[in-house]
């Protein structure tokens, strides 16, 4: 039987629920407690600087400029469709755009959890490990702290539901099928997101073909044909509707910007989030990967009733099994002797922290989100080895499974608190660079247009952001003049792709000049003959950039920015 499929509805249902000892509520409550720190800090300001430009450059597209010809980034576009999404939802309630970008994605991570608990083990067969996993899941899901709403963010909540279930592939465990296909589908738009993010499936859907002992059954299964078939139709789509993306990012990336990467694989693999992670994760991938990791659960507790053995049942031409288990929707759980468990869930995780790890090389930057993945999967991983190791020696796992999920809690909350950015961010917001750059721009020039002519994404797109201005640079920092300004001296003749962009930021300031024009002192380009880069007298090098930039006065100066103010408003 293909494993997205299920058998049809028994007649009657026999429960294995087992009522939750007395007391558990207070410890279901404390193990609470650290999803509500983490959501107190996601929901208060600076919403994630990557985040804050794909939503300028979201929100300038909705207003009628051309996505990859005057908005020019190398994300590919589904990031920016979803980002409408939450731009809509602001048009529609009134919400400020970054609260309704973090109510979407909080309802993703609902939506995911939900879907991913109902592919956990049943806790009649496995209590600490249920226990940990109802909080563990929710916690994952809002522990990117800083980091929430980020690319990789995005694809490993999307993609919980489908490792649980990927598990229960591995074992031939049978799920419903309009759940096994939300959270095949759900993934499949969380890995699109990156190209890099791919290995994740490919490692996993590996192991799973390899798990199963014919090629039969796993080549029969739609799941990862449907995944496929996604990823397919998204190249059609940014091909047929984002013709611009391969005509004008793509040469973009090829010539300067994967050039650009500022470190090597193993600089990138001794970066202080992504090596520790590491060193967390590679000891239990070593036990996950185990052969004999995740064997059969302890007997449950008396009183729950098993069906009596019955005959092979055969559906789609395929078998599942001489005994299956129902459980309280009529829903077949596993074959028997599992006990609704996903032994292979260890596995799963360790190899898809390991594939997160591999993207995480590839991007070359070092970044700690890049990293957020692997960290979290390493979390994740180490309670569940050390739940499933408890639901084997204690002699009543379910009465201690209360306490042990409130402590697996409070472990992961203090494993993703070490050495991140949150919530430090959000308690020195007020005072911070960012912070003040923002309150300059409200004082200024609040909810108007801006030149930024800066190297940074960070102070600038959280600082725009809260002070409801927008940038008009076609790119969202200045990277392609570091990229091709990086050696000493700079190249005599200027490369094709930055004369393009020389003339498109002049030309437009020329047709249309904003309100202010924000200049960073620090160009992020090595100084050549003992001399700094500036990036006013670099633009300025054009005619029309020079006339525009007269008619603009300094008005403020605040660490390495000057604000300059259009005269004539």
């Amino acid at each position: 039987m293909p494993p997205s499929e299920t058998l049809p509805p028994p007649s009657h249902a026999v429960s294995a629920a087992v009522p939750p000892p007395a007391g558990a509520g207070p410890w279901r409550w404390l193990a609470r407690l650290p999803v509500l720190l983490c959501l107190a800090t996601l929901l208060a300001p600076p919403l994630n600087h990557d985040v804050g430009a794909i939503l300028e450059f979201a929100q300038r597209w909705q207003a009628g400029e051309a996505l990859y010809r005057q908005l020019v980034d190398v994300n590919p576009p589904l990031i920016f469709l979803l980002a409408r999404l939450p731009l809509a939802l602001a048009g529609w309630t009134g919400l400020p755009p970054a609260l309704a970008l973090q109510a979407l994605v909080l309802g993703l991570c609902a939506l995911s959890c939900r879907l991913a608990l109902r592919l956990a083990p049943e806790a009649a067969a496995a209590p600490v490990e249920r226990a940990v996993l109802g909080a563990a899941l929710p916690l994952l899901c809002l522990a990117a702290g800083y980091d929430f709403a980020q690319r990789e963010h995005l694809m490993l909540v999307a993609a919980l539901p489908y490792l649980l279930l990927a598990a229960r592939r591995m074992q031939g465990v049978p799920s419903e099928q309009g759940l096994a296909w939300g959270a095949t589908l759900l993934a499949a738009a969380g890995f699109a997101l990156k190209p890099h993010f791919l290995v994740v499936p490919a490692l996993v859907e590996a192991a799973v073909l390899l798990r199963r002992r014919t090629l039969r059954d796993p080549l029969r299964d739609p799941l990862p044909w449907a995944m496929a078939a996604f990823w397919v139709l998204y190249l059609l789509l940014i091909l047929l509707a984002f013709p611009d993306y391969g005509r004008v990012v793509l040469p973009l990336v090829q010539d300067w910007y994967l050039a650009g990467g500022d470190l090597a694989w193993w600089q990138v693999l001794l970066t202080e989030r992504l090596g520790t992670a590491l060193i967390l994760l590679l000891p239990l991938a070593v036990v996950a990967l185990w052969p004999q990791v995740g064997g059969a659960a302890p007997e449950p507790p008396p009183g729950v009733v098993h069906p009596p053995p019955g005959p092979r049942c055969e559906f789609a031409g395929s078998t599942v099994g001489s005994e299956t288990r129902t459980g309280v929707r009529g829903q077949v759980l596993a074959p028997a002797g599992s006990k609704g468990r996903a032994p292979g869930l260890p596995k799963i995780l360790a190899l898809a922290g390991l594939a997160a790890a591999l993207a995480a090389l590839v991007q070359g930057r070092g970044w700690t989100y890049h990293a957020l993945p692997v960290r979290l999967l390493a979390g994740l991983l180490a309670v569940l080895l050390a739940a499933r190791w408890l639901d084997r020696a204690l002699p009543a796992p379910q009465r201690a499974a209360p306490r042990l999920a409130a402590i697996a809690a409070f472990a992961l909350l203090l494993h993703n608190a070490i050495g991140a950015e949150a919530p430090w961010r959000e308690i020195t917001w007020g005072w911070s660079r960012a912070g003040r750059l923002a309150a300059l721009l409200q004082r200024e020039i609040p909810g108007q247009r801006v030149l930024v002519l800066s190297p940074d994404i960070f102070p600038v797109y959280p600082a725009l952001l809260y002070a409801g201005a927008h940038s008009t640079l076609p790119m969202m920092n200045t990277w392609l003049l570091q990229a091709t300004h990086a050696g000493c001296p700079a190249p005599a003749a200027m490369p094709p792709a930055e004369a393009a962009f020389l003339r498109q930021v002049a030309e437009e300031f020329a047709a249309a000049p904003p309100a202010a024009l924000l200049v960073s002192r620090r160009s992020g380009i090595p100084p050549c003959g003992g001399r700094e880069f500036d990036l006013l007298a670099y633009f300025d090098r054009h005619p029309l950039f020079a006339a525009t930039r007269q008619r603009y006065r300094p008005v403020a100066e605040l660490d390495n920015y000057l604000l300059f103010r259009r005269e004539d408003r």
